[in-house]
């Protein structure tokens, strides 16, 4: 693969698909991708809800954000949950993902990453979650000694917590 100068490249107006470069003269210099890379991009905000898979219940919030990042078919999620009290019932789960999911049956699932979390009683303190193929909503995991077991709202959430969480999944 042959190298490109900076000062060979094209000039001219960015019709997406463009990555901006600059050289020692201070020319900035557009070098295409072959693609339209950028031509369905979105950002904004989301809600984000906690609830009870058996039964959603209601949950008093003190904070209740998150923001996302769409490119193509992929979007980035960060969102922070704090409550005060919940009433749901069953495995815990998080709504409001701006986009559903994709169909992606025989593959792995998307993983949620927690980066902080206050007021679940885990087995291995350990909190993670993923999103299910064609579903919009997160479901909370716990390292227990059952692989993929659901964090249970009424037995290992507490009246109030805080979630710091962020995910990558395709749409």
């Amino acid at each position: 693969m042959a190298n490109v100068a900076i000062s060979s490249l094209p000039t001219g107006t960015a019709t997406g698909g463009e990555i901006f470069v600059g050289n020692q003269s201070g020319t900035t210099k557009a070098l295409s991708l072959g693609m339209d890379a950028m031509s369905d991009y979105e950002t904004g905000d989301w809600t984000p809800t906690l609830y009870g898979a058996t039964t959603a219940g209601t949950t008093t919030y003190t904070t209740q954000t998150g923001n996302y990042e769409k490119i193509g078919g992929l979007v980035y999620v960060s969102f922070v949950l704090a409550w005060t009290n919940l009433t749901g019932t069953g495995g815990a789960r998080i709504g409001g993902v701006p986009f559903t999911a994709a169909s992606l049956t025989g593959q792995p699932r998307h993983a949620m990453s927690a980066s902080f979390y206050t007021g679940l009683s885990l087995p291995n303190t350990n909190l993670s979650g993923y999103i299910q193929e064609s579903t919009s909503h997160i479901e909370l995991l716990s390292a227990s000694t059952t692989a993929g077991a659901s964090v249970d709202l009424q037995s290992e959430i507490t009246v109030a917590g805080e979630i710091y969480g962020t995910l990558l999944y395709l749409a």
